[in-house]
């Protein structure tokens, strides 16, 4: 009886041995259980997670890159355009003001011209010398009925326009003149006619000489 004892408790302990070893691995069959703390992280995550929401992938981020880069290249082609416009204007204005310099010294140049062959083929009798002594001085007529009389050089060219007899200071008289070009000149009045007959201002000067008298 002793030794039947023995074996059957060495046989129990020996199974019970063998059922310790053996409960991790049937343990495991098992799924986890979560915790309540990991219950309440999950929950939490739900109720602020943005519905529809997906996580940007490597397409997306190329897709807003590509969208900016086109954007700014797009910006770039709008400014090229308008600085070209501008440049474009610019050239445009030089041009105009160049065509326009060139016409004025083509008209100046056929000024002079017409002028030489004038005076040159169709110049008009010069006024004697003598003559000039019997017209009247200036101071026998007033202003009003001298205003805007043609002025002729000593030569009988119609230079300019008479204004009027002024007074400067020290007492000289002095004839103020517009001439063709629309220059205003003074020069003494002694040296101006009135021609009654004609009604015409005579100069005793050329129209090169008038010319070159400064405006004033």
């Amino acid at each position: 009886m002793i030794t039947r004892n023995l074996v059957f408790s060495g046989a129990a302990s020996l199974a019970l041995a063998a059922g310790i070893v053996a409960v991790p691995s049937f343990a495991q069959d098992y799924p986890r259980v979560s915790t309540p703390a990991e219950r309440a992280q999950t929950e939490d995550l739900n109720r602020t997670a943005v519905p529809g929401s997906v996580v940007s992938t490597d397409q997306e981020n190329y897709d807003a890159a590509r969208a900016r880069y086109e954007q700014a290249q797009s910006n770039y082609a709008r400014q090229l355009e308008e600085y070209n416009a501008k440049n474009r204007a610019y050239d445009a204005q030089r041009r105009n003001y160049r065509d326009g310099v060139e016409a004025s010294q083509d008209q100046a140049d056929a000024y002079e011209g017409a002028r030489t062959q004038y005076e040159n083929e169709v110049a008009p009798p010069v006024v004697p010398a003598g003559r000039l002594s019997e017209l009247w001085t200036v101071d026998r007529v007033n202003n009003r009925e001298l205003y805007n009389l043609p002025v002729e050089d000593i030569d009988g060219f119609m230079t300019g326009h008479f204004r009027r007899v002024e007074v400067r200071a020290g007492g000289e008289k002095m004839a103020v003149i517009t001439l063709n070009s629309r220059r205003t000149i003074s020069i003494p009045a002694e040296d101006v006619r009135y021609d009654p007959i004609r009604g015409v201002v005579v100069a005793e000067w050329t129209s090169r000489d008038l010319d070159h008298v400064p405006p004033g």
